[in-house]
């Protein structure tokens, strides 16, 4: 199986191991004489199922990233910083507080900011097409 088709197994793992667990808690209590739908005792053996099935995929997705890690890692930190950068403001305005004049100025511009975001998503793309590349050629 190659990391692209374990990732979503992943996925659906935790979407099934999320499932089972609301099952569990809605389902352990019952008022007499219904009995409730699911069996839980089973559905707590398909948990530790799932469970084991899952953290042995995220042990072997583990060791397997070992070799694209960095770029997983520097991608995380490029999508933070352009983040940041989004939501960092580039106004300038000149304000007057009775006969004082306030003047907001920003140290990048508008202009640069968003060469510098472009330029970051440019190299996030670019990792992130390394890593697809990585998962769909990889084995675990």
């Amino acid at each position: 199986m190659n990391i692209s088709k374990a990732l979503k197994r992943k996925k659906k793992l935790t979407t099934e191991i999320e499932k089972i667990k609301g099952l569990i808690q809605s389902s352990n209590n019952y008022t007499e004489p219904n009995k409730p739908v699911y069996d839980v005792t089973s559905l707590i053996i398909n948990l530790d199922s799932k469970t084991t099935e899952l953290v042995d995929l995220k042990s072997k997705l583990a060791i397997t990233n070992i070799g694209i890690n960095s770029s997983i890692y520097l991608m995380a930190e490029l999508k933070g910083k352009v983040s940041t950068l989004k939501n960092t403001s580039t106004s300038e305005s000149v304000q007057y507080s009775g006969e004082r004049e306030i003047i907001r100025k920003s140290i990048i511009n508008t202009v640069d900011m968003d060469e510098m975001i472009v330029d970051l998503e440019k190299q996030i793309e670019e990792l992130q097409d390394k890593i697809d590349y990585y998962n769909q050629t990889t084995n675990i």
